[in-house]
């Protein structure tokens, strides 16, 4: 799915569309989310969970979709206790 690689304002390519679909918005979010705490990769050292929530609340409504940043907060959080 190519439209996980599109942002809320417009930066993403291929195509810079503003509006995504729900699944395009979870896949995207899901995706950056599990990249970011992924141990071992050669680009960047993996963050903590916490770490990689506050990241994506930093981009929620400019990058991400917000109700679905907003989600995944509460389920990794709701997770650590």
């Amino acid at each position: 799915m190519e439209e996980h690689h599109e942002k809320v304002d417009g930066s993403g390519y291929p195509t810079g569309r503003k509006e995504l679909s729900l699944m395009g918005s979870v896949v995207a979010v899901s995706d950056t989310f599990e990249a970011m705490i992924t141990p071992n990769r050669r680009y960047a050292h993996a963050k903590s969970r916490e770490e990689a929530v506050l990241e994506l609340q930093s981009l929620a409504g400019v990058h991400y979709d917000a109700r679905i940043v907003a989600a995944l907060a509460t389920l990794v959080r709701s997770d650590s206790r």
